[in-house]
């Protein structure tokens, strides 16, 4: 073999060396990449299922409050209609028990001067007295045992209607002055000033 191919072979040698260390390099550098992009897409992919988790996971917190939230103002609305109803029907009773005075003439009777004697001694003037049509008789009976230094007079023109339960209404000084004494209005001030009480003793 002579020295030019001697020469040619070590320099071949020297080119497929230097070729497998380039190779060997780009393939070091290249699975170099590849390892980091890998752990990037890894720690991307954990980061958006984390994300996923959180939100999901706020969701779900959110809904529950306002389940919870739509829980509890259904279970108020439920009290409340509950108490509408046990007022209302206590209401009823209280018209019903003022409608059987009503029907009784004797209690009635000492009833309506009872609250013409309070009217009057509350206004402290010449009156007259509106009541229902139905009362005016007996309204008119009662007048002489007020014994009353004012005078007292039974409208003959206007009546009350028969939705006030009964009772009277008197007007003095040119109606300047008025007094509700009817039984409806009785019952509602009363009710409205015991039902604070009612409620602490049927509802606590």
């Amino acid at each position: 073999m002579s020295d030019e191919d001697k020469s040619i072979r070590n320099m071949i040698a020297f080119i497929e060396g230097e070729a497998k260390e380039k190779q060997a390099e780009i393939e070091q550098q290249a699975q170099e990449e590849y390892d980091i992009e890998k752990q990037q897409l890894v720690e991307k992919a954990k980061a958006n299922l984390r994300s996923e988790y959180e939100r999901k996971k706020k969701n779900l917190d959110i809904e529950r409050r306002v389940t919870h939230a739509n829980l509890l103002k259904e279970q108020r609305m439920r009290v409340l209609r509950e108490r509408e109803k046990i007022t209302e029907a206590l209401k009823d009773r209280v018209k019903s028990k003022a409608q059987s005075i009503v029907r009784n003439e004797a209690v009635y009777k000492a009833v309506l001067q009872k609250l013409i004697v309070q009217s009057i001694n509350s206004i402290q003037c010449d009156v007259e007295i509106t009541c229902r049509k139905a009362d005016a008789a007996l309204v008119q009976s009662v007048i002489p045992a007020c014994n009353s230094k004012f005078k007292m007079a039974v409208s003959p023109t206007n009546y009350l209607d028969d939705n006030v339960w009964g009772g009277v209404v008197l007007t003095g000084n040119s109606g300047k002055i008025r007094c509700n004494n009817t039984l409806l209005h009785r019952a509602r001030h009363c009710f409205d000033e015991q039902l604070p009480t009612i409620r602490y003793l049927m509802f606590n």
